[in-house]
């Protein structure tokens, strides 16, 4: 969230790309292994926004 929000300014899209990013991250196995990294973020996004 707060990566986003210090990018744009706008609590709304940060708190929507936050939800996104915790509900990508539990789909892997592990905990900290399990965060996509930027590229998978980006491609994960543009199939779901």
């Amino acid at each position: 969230f707060a990566h986003y929000y210090v990018q744009s300014g706008d609590v709304e899209a940060a708190m929507k790309k936050a939800v996104l990013f915790a509900a990508f991250s539990v789909t892997g196995k592990g905990t900290q292994s399990s965060y996509p990294s930027i590229e998978q973020f980006n491609e994960y996004l543009s199939l779901n926004e």
